[in-house]
């Protein structure tokens, strides 16, 4: 019994059995090994980034603060620059009424802060919120008063002073803000350096691990926590980033994480934060597992060539048996085991291709069958998309023009007479003109797009496929062919299909067996409505911005024109034709995440009714279910960040100082995060959905105030003038007063 165990492990020593067992193992280790390293490398990782988010949240906040204050500063400022009691002419009349009218300011805000001074060029004294000063007295650590006040009459608009220019030592340095009015006035807030530090720590007294500076465009340095050395500076000033980004960098042998913020006045926030090093072990950790790890990739690399070498035998002798299989016409006869594997598994698998295809796939003249269908009904995305089908089907439109024809025939072909006339209907082309036609299931019918040159061949271009038709068939009786009008694009095959559908109501007139044309049964314009295409225009404007309440006004508008004007129910039809493919076009452009039933919107549905009130109807029918779908698509407006979001946006109309950057500082998530789920949810990105905000309020106010254009401009968030007017011409066609005119409630 022994022995036969023996000879059995013999056998064993020579198949795959111990080198798959070692693969198997050294393959095991490896994945304990690389999860092990994953799952400490992202620990190591994720414990890092929270020490370097916490330091960047600190900084991020230390940097609002100031840039509150400071906007704060700049709406006072603006406003006192602005009140004629503290114009230089009021300031020479008499100080005490310019001290005053400063006093009447709310300044509460300014308690915790140090003063707030008005400069008159030219003038020797200041007027501070305690009375008049010289400049010697409200500025007593300066050593050169002269400079200073000659740099702050020179001023433009805004700018930021320190003292450290003026010979102040760090510890009693100033930062001083100004704010000029045509170099007439200037308006300065003062900031000690105590102050500074106090709003940049948030009240946290300072740890020495962080470093603050904040720096004029050119770099020069307006205020440091302490005085950085020169070679500290150099490399400061070197740093080329963009602001709110946060690199790890080297300053003299010490690792510090620089993060750089924009500040009103042109001025920027530096703030290096010292990088502590407690993480080092667990990285080493981390390195030596992946040490590990590529050790054992070795071994198992080794472990496979051995039995790779050991389990050949087996496969050539599949390989001597298979040669049999390989067929003689596939080619040169493969020299390796492995090849002739290869070629048998090939030839099976073009078998089986072969067999599924044949199994499956539609034949090439049901799917230009389909195509036809779908370009009748609008269904294409785009011109691209109709350009690659076209190109996959072989069929060719090279002419400017598109029109739609039926074909009606007197009885459905017998089996032979079919044979002659389907090669007819798949290849119909001529002098100017080319054309791709599909029939009905019951073979009586046929619809088909004719793509031709000019609108005056359509007359002949149906007498030569008339004549087609009987040279293939001459027994066969003539079919009836009606033709709607020539567009110049795919997009409008569906009004000339509908078109086409009541020309063929007029074989009764002309007779079967003729070629009847939609432009020859035009009536005159003094017996019909004109066709309301600046409705159908503003309806278009709808669905591009998506305002349901605009859409609903334009449908019912729509609806009252058909009730009260004399068109046509070929006029009517078109036009719900025109109403459901803008529909259907814009939805397919916004989502396909929510589907919508396309059975009522269809052109075939459309040619059933037979009265304008059916008719009116179905439009009504698609309002409703236009509303229902972009009240689907606002479920996706349930993110809690998006409604808080759009909650400011809301409150912040009016601002015109508002902007999208600090709106971003706002959230805990990236700005980038933030405009992509936005735009996930609203289908419109920040700038356009703050623009139909205001917009939207513009509006109101026309239509139920009587305020000036001035003060909605105002109202509704614009500086100026004239941009408001361009920027609300251009969104809604009209000029506000012309709205005003047509809209208004009073």
């Amino acid at each position: 019994m022994l022995q036969k165990y023996r000879e059995a492990f013999q056998r064993l020593s020579h198949s795959f059995f111990k080198p798959t067992l070692l693969a198997i193992v050294s393959f095991i280790i490896l994945v304990v090994l690389l999860f092990s390293t994953f799952f400490f490398r992202s620990v190591y990782l994720s414990l890092e980034q929270d020490v370097y988010d916490m330091a960047k949240s600190q900084t991020d906040l230390s940097a609002r603060n100031v840039s509150i204050l400071l906007t704060d500063v700049s709406n006072l400022s603006a406003k006192i620059v602005n009140d004629k009691k503290l114009s230089k002419k009021a300031y020479d009349r008499g100080h005490r009424d310019a001290y005053l009218a400063l006093m009447n300011y709310n300044l509460t805000f300014y308690n915790k802060y140090d003063n707030l001074m008005l400069y008159y060029p030219g003038e020797d004294y200041l007027l501070t919120l305690d009375g008049t000063c010289r400049v010697e007295v409200a500025f007593p650590k300066v050593t050169d008063c002269d400079t200073l006040m000659r740099d702050l009459a020179q001023s433009d608009d805004q700018a930021v002073f320190s003292t450290l220019d003026y010979g102040v030592e760090l510890s009693d340095s100033q930062v001083i803000f100004a704010y000029s009015f045509k170099q007439s006035m200037l308006v300065l807030f003062v900031l000690d350096h105590a102050n500074v530090s106090n709003l940049l720590g948030d009240g946290q007294p300072d740890r020495g691990d962080s470093l603050h500076l904040i720096l004029d465009e050119a770099g020069k340095i307006l205020y440091a926590d302490t005085m950085p050395d020169e070679a500290m500076l150099t490399a400061l000033l070197a740093e080329q980033e963009e602001n709110d980004v946060a690199k790890r960098v080297h300053v003299q042998d010490d690792s510090y994480l620089y993060t750089q913020n924009a500040l009103p006045y042109g001025v920027r926030l530096v703030t290096l934060n010292r990088v502590i090093n407690q993480f080092d072990g667990l990285n080493r950790l981390v390195n030596m597992t992946l040490m590990c790890c590529v050790l054992v990739i070795i071994v198992g690399l080794a472990v496979l060539g051995i039995s790779i070498l050991r389990g050949y035998l087996p496969i050539a002798q599949l390989a001597q048996s298979a040669q049999s299989l390989i067929d003689p016409e596939a080619g040169q006869t493969p020299v390796s085991d492995i090849g002739t594997l290869r070629q048998v598994f090939m030839q099976y698998g073009k078998l089986s291709q072969e067999t599924s295809r044949s199994a499956q796939l539609l034949s090439s003249e049901q799917l230009k069958g389909m195509f036809i269908l779908r370009v009748m009904n609008g269904r294409y995305a785009s011109q691209e998309e109709n350009d690659h089908i076209c190109e996959h089907l072989g069929l060719s439109f090279p002419y400017g023009r598109f029109c739609a024809c039926v074909m009606l025939l007197d009885r459905a072909p017998a089996p032979e007479e079919l044979s002659r006339l389907e090669p007819v209907l798949a290849d119909l082309s001529g002098d100017g003109f080319t054309a791709c036609f599909c029939q009905a299931d019951d073979r009586c019918s046929a619809l088909g797009v004719i793509n031709f040159a000019q609108d005056n061949q359509l007359p002949a271009i149906g007498q030569q496929i008339m004549n087609r038709l009987r040279e293939a068939n001459p027994q066969f009786p003539a079919p009836t062919l009606a033709m709607g009008h020539g567009y110049e694009d795919m997009q409008h095959i569906p009004v000339s299909y509908i078109e086409a559908r009541a020309a063929l109501d007029y074989r009764l007139v002309f007779g079967t067996h003729t070629v009847i044309l939609y432009d020859y049964l035009r009536v005159s314009e003094a017996n019909e409505g004109a066709y309301p295409r600046h409705l159908l225009d503003a309806f278009t404007r709808g669905l591009l911005n998506w305002d349901v309440e605009a859409i609903s006004r334009e449908l019912r508008k729509l609806t009252q024109y058909i009730r009260e004007t004399p068109m046509s129910l070929q006029q009517v039809k078109c036009v719900c034709m025109e109403i459901s493919t803008a529909f259907m076009r814009e939805a397919h452009h916004i989502s396909t995440a929510h589907p919508f039933n396309e059975e009522s919107f269809d052109v075939f549905h459309i040619c059933e009714y037979a009265s304008i009130d059916e008719l009116s109807g179905h439009i009504t029918e698609l309002s409703v279910a236009m509303q229902r779908y972009l009240q689907s698509t606002e479920n996706l407006c349930q993110d809690n960040d998006i409604q808080r979001c759009l909650m400011i946006m809301d409150q912040n109309i009016a601002n015109c100082q508002f902007s999208l950057e600090a709106l971003s500082d706002q959230f805990s998530i990236t700005p980038q995060t933030l405009r992509r789920r936005f735009k996930n949810a609203t289908g419109k990105t920040m700038n356009d959905y703050m623009t139909s905000l205001r917009l939207d309020q513009a509006k109101r106010l026309l239509q139920d105030t009587q305020l000036e254009l001035a003060d909605i401009c105002a109202q509704c968030g614009y500086n100026d003038l004239s941009s408001f007017i361009r920027l609300f011409k251009s969104k809604t066609g009209e000029t506000p007063g012309r709205y005003r005119e047509i809209h208004r409630t009073w």
